[in-house]
């Protein structure tokens, strides 16, 4: 930590590494969607880049660039240690801090994710006639992981798009089973530390179905947000909710996990009766109320893979869009 190497052969073996992974998802069409649809909810911004790297940024680095973002950050104030230990926590700080005293500090970069630059409605096409599948993802404006209302919020994307007993699973049968699969929730593509993650519905048809798939899936979404859930997928819901939340700290590693997950994003760390708790002021009505204050279709971005001879008359009919554009895969 205190005086790395970075030895130039090595930084040139992990970049050739890293590369090859970075293609390989251009082949991965649900990852590939994924990406556009970061890139276009968040253009011009840091946030805008994929978790993994992208290409143009992978193929210029060099040791001498890894050095400067090394010095710049990592330092004694932007670590995060969590473990689990049979040590008295005592014990444990002196044992870490004979280890890390050598550890040089630097300037404290607490990083949020930016607001969407993105505005209205608009859908980008990423262009194969010969898609055996055609992956989708929608993505709109979700809310901070430690906001006061993200547990109630969470309880109607579970009824929602979360199983199969949510509204997506239900629904798709309804139109000769043209749905392959698809869910919803506030941290598919980015499980953020700081700052409001998009929310996002992400899905794959079969071409035959797609034009009948993706506006369908718009409409169920905004008729579930002004209508939001019956009181019996409440209930269910927020059981179900319950039902899991023994599992989140029923091992040490557990415990340690949702400590840091709380410490990183600022969400309450709840023990069981603390769920309880939580999930008894919630009802029906106050979740449909949430819903209609906290999640709006402005703005939105959907991003299809597929045949643009298809796609783009199927995506400028849907009420409201704006722009549709076709990229290259």
């Amino acid at each position: 930590f205190s005086n790395p190497e970075f030895d130039p052969a090595e930084i040139n073996l992990l970049r050739s590494e890293l590369l090859a992974e970075s293609r390989a998802i251009q082949q991965d069409a649900p990852r590939l969607v994924s990406r556009v649809a970061l890139r276009e909810f968040y253009s011009g911004t840091t946030a805008q880049s994929a978790p993994e790297g992208e290409v143009s940024g992978l193929a210029r680095l060099s040791a001498a660039d890894v050095r400067r973002f090394y010095s710049e950050h990592y330092g004694i104030s932007n670590f995060v240690l969590a473990m689990v230990s049979p040590l008295d926590e005592a014990v444990v700080r002196a044992k870490l801090a004979q280890l890390l005293g050598s550890v040089p500090d630097v300037a404290s970069q607490p990083l949020r994710l930016p607001a969407p630059v993105a505005t209205g409605v608009s859908a980008v096409v990423v262009s194969d006639s010969a898609a055996l599948d055609v992956p989708f993802q929608l993505l709109l404006p979700g809310v901070a992981a430690g906001d006061a209302e993200r547990i109630g919020l969470e309880v109607a994307n579970r009824v929602f798009g979360v199983g199969p007993d949510s509204r997506l699973a239900q629904f798709a049968p309804n139109l000769n089973g043209w749905l392959t699969w698809a869910t919803s929730g506030f941290a598919q593509l980015v499980p953020t530390s700081g700052g409001a993650g998009p929310y996002s519905v992400t899905g794959s048809a079969a071409p035959r179905y797609i034009s009948d798939v993706v506006p369908a899936t718009v409409d169920l979404f905004r008729w579930f947000v002004d209508g939001g859930p019956s009181d019996h997928e409440f209930l269910q819901a927020r059981d179900e909710t319950l039902a899991a939340a023994p599992a989140l700290t029923s091992s040490p590693a557990g415990r340690r996990d949702e400590r840091l997950d709380s410490l990183l994003s600022g969400r309450p760390l709840l023990d069981v009766p603390g769920w309880q708790s939580e999930l008894s002021r919630w009802s029906a009505k106050t979740v449909s109320a949430s819903m209609k204050s906290r999640l709006f279709l402005h703005p939105v971005v959907l991003v299809v893979l597929g045949d643009p001879a298809q796609l783009v008359p199927m995506l400028q009919s849907i009420p409201g869009m704006g722009s549709v554009r076709v990229i290259p895969r």
